[in-house]
């Protein structure tokens, strides 16, 4: 008996926080405006005006040039890459990603009650922003942080401008 109250408490928590989040994105859509940077690239099939920047902020924040490696994500084309794998995905998986973005550039207004969407942030406050979501308890902002950030790195490392830099040569084929 405790074991079924237990597991529909979880199910009806699970439900109420996807709701929660849901319902997050639209006010926030609505309050704040999607005004964003104008223009994207050309040849972007999945990214757009407003989930662009957002992606982009993300990735320049995991990586950054300097450091371990010279370059960062704008010199290796993350951004490129992360909309290419998306693009390739269902229908499904597609709208999944697309909330995923929305979420965490407009769940940034509560963050602190800095009142700034995450790509209006300044670069310290993004870090600690981020650290919140790689560390949630919240499962659904954990996924979401660490599959961008999966995505993301595996552009960056797959590249042949990083390649020299992790010791492999390429591909033999």
């Amino acid at each position: 008996m405790k074991d079924r109250i237990h597991l529909e408490f979880a199910t009806e928590r699970r439900t109420f926080l996807k709701l929660l989040a849901s319902f997050t994105v639209t006010a926030c859509t609505g309050l704040a405006g999607c005004s964003h940077a104008p223009g994207i690239p050309s040849g972007l099939t999945f990214l757009d005006e407003q989930t662009y920047p957002v992606i982009k902020a993300f990735a320049n924040r995991i990586l950054p040039p300097g450091g371990a490696f010279p370059q960062g994500a704008d010199d290796i084309d993350v951004v490129d890459y992360f909309d290419t794998v998306v693009a390739a995905q269902p229908p499904e998986i597609q709208k999944d990603m697309r909330s995923g973005i929305l979420l965490l550039e407009y769940r940034a207004l509560f963050f602190r009650l800095s009142f700034k969407r995450f790509t209006e942030m300044p670069a310290d406050l993004q870090d600690k922003y981020l650290k919140s979501w790689e560390t949630s308890s919240v499962a659904l902002f954990r996924g979401i942080f660490w599959g961008y950030k999966k995505i993301c790195c595996l552009g960056f490392f797959s590249n042949e401008k990083i390649r020299p830099h992790i010791g492999y040569d390429g591909p033999w084929i």
